[in-house]
């Protein structure tokens, strides 16, 4: 039986935009995140469960880690492999459902996604994460990364936009925190959640605008924001923006929610 998630949301529309582009800040900052949160994370084998674009996935095969994808969209799969392809890089992906996962048991080291959660409440939500801690390692970590409810700025943009044009992501309820579902997990938190992202508010502004009719006005601009961004977190002043981004997401809520489990 298909969840009701599914049956609301065609992601192959989505992912039918080939315009989305081959990197960008918060693809950046949640590579990041994953490197700083998991321990020798180059000998690690991750599967990214929702992959769309597989960009981030990628750039961790790259790094030396063994990355596979799973989505329901095959045009999504097609998106990412295209992305591979371009470096001969292998493209160890599967189309199915996040409900259904075709991998055995303690098949990973790391299940991780990131904008997947937030899509589903209640049983839905519950069984998409049962399904993740099952093909886990024992032992082995679940991250997933969602915009996050603590969030005024990207609450607050998100209904404007909404307000003024169709929302293209389907429905999307940021996350509070996945805390209370531990004890059906069968999982811990290996640390407390976090906020992150609070800059990537920023870029994100404009990535909104460009939904509005006639936005494409703001679409070169957030091109050279992105790439800008992306220079400044490579460059020496690097660890002082991270430092103060997470700061700055402590007080007033960065885009992200960073949710670390730990299989039991």
């Amino acid at each position: 039986m298909k969840h009701n998630t599914e049956l609301k949301q065609d992601w192959d529309d989505v992912w039918s935009d080939k315009t989305v582009p081959s990197w960008d800040y918060l693809s950046q900052v949640i590579l990041g995140l994953l490197k700083t949160e998991i321990d020798g994370f180059a000998a690690k084998s991750f599967i990214e469960v929702g992959s769309g674009s597989g960009r981030i996935s990628f750039r961790l095969e790259r790094s030396g880690a063994t990355a596979y994808l799973l989505d329901k969209s095959r045009q999504a799969l097609s998106f990412s492999k295209e992305h591979f392809s371009r470096t001969k890089t292998p493209h160890k992906a599967v189309c199915a459902s996040i409900f259904n996962m075709p991998y055995p048991d303690n098949a990973f080291d790391v299940v991780w996604n990131a904008g997947v959660i937030e899509h589903f409440i209640g049983r839905e939500q519950e069984d998409a994460l049962k399904e993740m801690v099952r093909i886990c390692k024992r032992g082995g970590i679940i991250i997933t990364l969602n915009p996050y409810a603590g969030s005024f700025l990207h609450t607050f943009g998100k209904c404007i936009i909404e307000k003024l044009t169709q929302y293209p992501f389907g429905r999307e309820i940021p996350i509070v925190s996945l805390k209370d579902c531990c004890h059906v997990l069968n999982c811990k938190l290996k640390k407390d959640e976090y906020s992150a992202g609070f800059f990537v508010l920023g870029v994100g502004m404009f990535k909104r605008l460009s939904l509005l009719p006639m936005g494409g006005v703001f679409k070169p601009l957030l091109s050279v924001l992105n790439r800008a961004s992306c220079n400044l977190d490579n460059s020496f002043l690097g660890n002082k923006i991270k430092k103060t981004d997470l700061m700055f997401s402590k007080v007033f809520g960065g885009y992200l929610l960073v949710s670390i489990l730990q299989k039991n």
